[in-house]
């Protein structure tokens, strides 16, 4: 009896040992799945840049900037090509390297990605950076990363410690050629109408306009309003829909044998040609921008058939100069065989009387102190039906020191491209031989 007592006895306590031992287990750590690895070297024109700061106990304090660039991806290869510039100028430096693009690969980064690193926002003027924050001891030196969740593996922020050294090295702007997922929600006012007939004996026509009533950082709002085959408003059949700038993950098609093949092709309709992604499904035919990911622009079925008829990009051309009090500064850095040179220019509205704006404008050299001011009127008027029709423009997504917005693209002289918003030039680069020039918006208050 007292030897069955002891065994049990010694049972349980092996049991409370392995149930203390199960709560303390941690759980292993997986790659977050949200995450798409290597995804900043799958764009070529990519680029972004960092300021440098570093302390060192023997030669003290300096600081650098740099620049980086992927300027090809092709074979599973990008070509990454960097320069930088100590502060003074009297220093510079560039090359070029190629990573392999492999999500399994060695230089993958995946320690980047894991779902226990602690997630944290950094938020800058040129627009907000979900980071996954890594932390890591190396040769004695603590080192703190924080790395895009957008575009892994960008370093948005790194701080390196030590007793005899500090280093920090912080994004100072970034801008990809992407498509922007988002990029049709971004404009407030932008609005679509897509026009529906059935086929069959008695064909019907219908519409639905939709338009974008609100946009915020982190999503839109959007209503949709029916018509008849005369475009008249369909009451009681209104609808809102709130559309979050969030990525899902991709799953596959419940019950699908295998998923739809799709192909890039161009499209002509109502509303002019579109590049788009086609895809054909058991006699479903469906064309979706690729500038515009949600538009649609056509579709067709065995009862149905539809068609992008207007398009209005939703760019205001007036509206900055409509109102008292809007103003913006634009920054331009010129680049002339090393010799670089900075501006800025800043415009604010004084004025709105009688259909003209009253505007000053005043002139500053790259460290702030003003050198030259003038003030003038320009007509106003209100606002065109639509506000731009599309045309076959280009647009992006621009991010700069003001902030990040849907720009149309455009290249009105040889080496010089302009992205444009609402009017308002919100950045410009320049190449010639011997000189680069790039302006952007650094300040944006609307009214």
């Amino acid at each position: 009896m007292l030897a069955a007592r002891a065994f049990t006895a010694v049972t349980l306590a092996l049991l409370g040992v392995a149930a203390t031992l199960a709560q303390d287990a941690k759980p292993e750590p997986k790659l977050d799945l949200t995450i798409e690895l290597q995804k900043l070297l799958k764009t070529p024109g990519t680029n972004w840049s960092y300021r440098i700061v570093k302390w060192d106990r023997e030669t003290g304090a300096e600081s650098s900037t740099e620049t980086w660039t992927i300027t090809k991806v092709a074979d599973g290869i990008a070509t990454v090509e960097n320069r930088g510039t100590n502060k003074s100028g009297t220093s510079s430096w560039g090359g070029s390297n190629n990573e392999t693009i492999d999500p399994k690969g060695p230089n993958a980064k995946s320690e980047w990605a894991m779902d226990n690193l602690p997630m944290e926002t950094l938020v800058f003027g040129f627009g907000k950076f979900p980071c996954r924050k890594h932390s890591e001891t190396q040769n004695g030196q603590q080192i703190t990363t924080w790395v895009s969740t957008e575009y892994h593996p960008l370093v948005v922020k790194r701080v390196v410690l030590s007793p005899d050294h500090a280093e920090t090295r912080t994004l100072t702007s970034f801008s990809t050629s992407e498509a922007d997922p988002w990029l049709l929600y971004r404009m407030k006012g932008r609005s679509w109408t897509v026009k529906t007939t059935t086929t069959g004996a008695n064909p019907a026509v219908s519409y639905m306009q939709t338009t974008v009533k609100e946009v915020t950082d982190s999503g839109a709002t959007l209503a949709s309003y029916f018509l008849d085959a005369d475009k008249k408003h369909l009451p009681g059949m209104d609808t809102e829909t709130e559309v979050p700038f969030e990525l899902a993950v991709a799953k596959p098609l419940a019950g699908a044998a295998k998923q739809p093949a799709t192909k890039e092709e161009s499209k002509k309709v109502e509303a002019g040609e579109f590049a788009c992604q086609y895809m054909e499904i058991d006699g479903f035919k469906f064309w979706s921008s690729t500038t515009w990911p949600g538009l649609t622009v056509a579709y067709e079925t065995t009862v149905a058939k539809a068609e992008l008829v207007d398009f209005d990009l939703g760019h205001d051309t007036g509206a900055f100069y409509r109102t008292v009090g809007n103003s913006y500064t634009l920054r331009t850095n010129f680049d002339m065989g090393g010799m670089k040179v900075a501006t800025q220019t800043r415009q604010a509205v004084k004025a709105v009387a009688d259909g003209k704006a009253t505007v000053s404008m005043a002139t500053l050299d790259g460290n702030g102190r003003q050198t030259s001011t003038n003030e003038f009127k320009m007509d106003v008027s209100e606002a065109s039906s639509p506000y731009t029709a599309y045309s076959g423009q280009v647009e992006e997504y621009i991010r700069t020191p003001a902030g990040a917005f849907a720009a149309i693209r455009t290249e009105p002289g040889k080496g010089l491209t302009m992205w444009t918003w609402n009017g308002l030039v919100v950045r410009q680069d320049m190449k010639s031989e011997g000189m680069t020039m790039v302006a952007e918006l650094t300040e944006l208050t609307l009214k």
